[in-house]
């Protein structure tokens, strides 16, 4: 027998995974990318990696197959570790379905991840946990800022970040919690 904390569990993935391809779905039946003020240059990013794992280098390369081929060392100065799903599927499938479904992906991450911090932060009482950290992640996860980002202005970085920023604040909050000393994974 099914319990019902497994059924509500349930229940909140799929509204997430909903929720999720309805802020894509539009992106999808354009067959297109939105591009913003860091689609391409993301987009270059990407790329580096994807030409550099064609070429068998795990890691990208100085600029040598994007940027115009000037050698621009971007990924010392921006992190491309969560770049690699984006190329991945690009290479997999194609660019478009890479960059759209890993987008896709991210947010259904996002959904997930500030749901389970919220409820992990635990407000008193139990039975109030499971409700809260919902509509939080509904909330946060819909909210214009973060919608803005990963599609009209297309900055993976912040959008990347954001997705994250709730687990920063549990972070926090275990820091002054003297029981545990999960706050060394802060940093």
């Amino acid at each position: 027998m099914i319990n019902n904390k497994y059924l509500k569990n349930i229940y909140y993935l799929t509204i997430f995974l909903i929720n999720s391809l309805l802020i894509f779905c539009l992106i999808f039946k354009s067959h297109g990318i939105t591009l913003g003020w860091d689609t391409q240059f993301h987009i270059n990013r990407i790329e580096e990696i994807v030409k550099s794992l064609e070429n068998g280098h795990l890691l990208p390369s100085h600029g040598t197959y994007a940027f115009s081929h000037i050698g621009l060392a971007v990924n010392y100065f921006y992190p491309y570790l969560f770049l690699y799903p984006f190329a991945i599927l690009e290479i997999l499938f194609n660019p478009l379905f890479g960059y759209n479904v890993t987008l896709l992906l991210m947010t259904f991450i996002g959904f997930i991840i500030s749901y389970l911090t919220i409820k992990k932060l635990n407000f008193g009482d139990e039975q109030y946990s499971d409700p809260i950290a919902f509509w939080f992640s509904i909330l946060y996860n819909n909210s214009s800022y973060i919608i803005f980002q990963s599609t009209l202005r297309g900055d993976i970085g912040e959008f990347i970040a954001l997705i994250l920023l709730p687990i920063v604040f549990l972070r926090f909050q275990m820091l002054y919690d003297k029981n545990t000393n999960l706050w060394v994974l802060l940093p």
